[in-house]
């Protein structure tokens, strides 16, 4: 009699234990339903945020795309407005330059830097106002100066020749660098600044 209810109680422990695990097991397969269920659900939610999450990166791609090609196209619209005045600003530039240069390397009193005093004035007066920055204003006026001797320096043929030749080339230096500066380009100074130019004999 005790045997058989030692086995009965073991056998009805064994049952609970396999009933507890049963339940277990059961809590288990209904919580994995219960999150299939819930992803099934969001799935749909996921798909729409992923496939607007797409959307917006495209919109957003061709929105910094046209931007960039507005900026490009005002960019070349601008270049192109301002072309004439830059070819207009080399040519004077060019000019005066080479208007210096004669006076700078002829004689007083020849016919050809009469004429090119002449055109200095001219340009003095009129075009380079139009196209020069402060730079070049003050190296034509430096020039300027010397020419009609209001330059202490530039009171004796001698000196006054050596200092037109250094007022020369520091006028093509200035115009250089403003067409450097007016066209964005780097362009170096080519007149040794360091290296003293010996007057002529």
């Amino acid at each position: 009699m005790g045997d058989e209810e030692g086995a009965t109680q073991e056998s009805n422990s064994l049952n609970r234990v396999q009933l507890e695990k049963l339940k277990l097991e059961i809590e288990e397969l209904k919580n994995k339903r219960k999150l299939r269920f819930k992803l099934t659900q969001l799935m749909p939610l996921l798909t729409i945020l992923v496939a607007l999450g797409g959307l917006w990166w495209n919109i957003r791609q061709y929105t910094t795309s046209q931007e960039a090609q507005a900026t490009n196209d005002e960019a070349a619209k601008e270049r192109e407005f301002r072309k004439p005045f830059w070819e207009k600003q080399i040519n004077t530039y060019f000019e005066a330059s080479s208007v210096a240069a004669t006076i700078a390397t002829l004689t007083a009193g020849n016919i050809e830097r009469n004429k090119a005093e002449e055109r200095f004035r001219q340009l003095y007066y009129g075009p380079l106002v139009l196209v020069e920055d402060e730079e070049v204003m003050k190296a034509k006026v430096d020039f300027r100066n010397c020419l009609d001797e209001l330059d202490k320096e530039c009171t004796s043929e001698p000196s006054k020749t050596f200092r037109l030749q250094t007022l020369s080339l520091g006028l093509a230096n200035k115009c250089r660098a403003s067409i450097g500066s007016s066209w964005t380009i780097d362009l170096k100074n080519l007149y040794l600044q360091g290296e003293k130019q010996q007057p002529l004999p």
